[in-house]
């Protein structure tokens, strides 16, 4: 394995710290509901807003911040793997999140094209391209500690990918064939 695939597979960002910050909300959200139901009550007769809200919010907003770190991370992955030739910057990857509407083309686009040069590069199964899209779609739409779950659970899909592209490419399969 060449020093460049060594420092890549390295620098892949453990999932680990996202599903904590999922299960934190999640436990959060269950514990504010049974110790303090008030809550969860509007401040105002006419405002929906309520504590419980900006304080999951609070607690949620770390783990989606984790998640466009580790995209951005996985972006860097392939795109120094590929010798910069990956269509996709890391910064584009992050900052087309944050395109209304057009956010919910983008994580089917990148996610398929993660899946790409994990299938082009790896002599293992196919990977499907609109798996990790769909779980990030159902994610953000739920938008809470099961949607960062299922966030992180895609991550970890395209990530297993990238470290089997890298432990046994296609060219080394090929020549071990001949």
């Amino acid at each position: 394995m060449e020093q460049t695939q060594k420092t890549a597979l390295l620098s892949l960002p453990p999932l680990a710290v996202g599903y904590i910050l999922a299960v934190l909300f999640v436990v959060g959200a269950a514990a504010i509901g049974i110790v303090w139901p008030q809550a969860y009550e509007a401040f105002d007769e006419g405002s929906d807003t309520n504590l419980a809200e900006l304080i999951l919010t609070l607690v949620w907003l770390p783990g989606f911040i984790y998640w466009l770190i580790c995209v951005n991370r996985i972006h860097k992955v392939i795109y120094s793997l590929t010798g910069d030739t990956y269509p996709i910057t890391p910064g584009r990857a992050v900052w087309f999140h944050f395109i209304p509407f057009y956010n919910l083309y983008w994580i089917f686009k990148w996610t398929s094209e993660a899946v790409k040069f994990i299938n082009v590069n790896s002599t293992d199964k196919r990977m499907s391209p609109t798996v990790p899209g769909v779980l990030l779609l159902i994610g953000f739409l739920i938008g809470d500690g099961i949607g960062l779950i299922l966030m992180f659970i895609a991550l970890r899909g395209i990530m297993q990918g990238i470290k089997k592209a890298i432990e046994f490419p296609v060219a080394e399969a090929a020549q071990g064939q001949t």
